[in-house]
């Protein structure tokens, strides 16, 4: 089978706490299922872990948001992309060696196994990021 993704044109933009995780299981169906195994397992791992994040779709794309944007993440022809903004990526700089990096996104190839122990770790920060935030806007 063919490992070219073709996403379907769909209106997932805007999505209250009832509608979010339809649309993420939505957008995830899109996709063959060796990639829907991959944005699965990013997934289950991470609401396993951290259960009171809210998903939602952003930008079209899957988002785990408390207090704030947690990571964005999405699949392309050859990779898995995440998207945990750039404090984070400069914050896990040694260890992202491996992986293709921008400003604030990571590129894991589909070929390989996710890093999820990684993964947890970067939302982990970007949680305690939103937390200080949310606390610096309350006093």
């Amino acid at each position: 089978m063919n490992t070219v993704l073709k996403m379907q044109k769909k209106n997932l933009s805007r999505n209250n706490d009832e509608s979010g995780k339809i649309l993420v299981d939505n957008f995830i169906d899109q996709f063959e299922p060796q990639i829907q195994e991959l944005l699965k397992e990013i997934r289950e791992s991470v609401k396993q872990k951290f259960p009171f994040l809210e998903e939602k779709i952003s930008y079209q794309t899957p988002t785990f948001f408390w207090k704030g944007v947690v990571f964005y993440y999405s699949a392309f022809k050859n990779h898995i992309g995440l998207y945990p903004l750039p404090e984070a990526i400069t914050n896990f700089s040694d260890e992202l060696t491996p992986f293709k990096k921008g400003k604030g996104s990571i590129q894991f190839p589909i070929t390989e196994k996710l890093p999820i122990d990684l993964i947890l770790r970067l939302v982990e920060f970007r949680i305690e990021q939103n937390k200080q935030k949310s606390l610096r806007k309350t006093k």
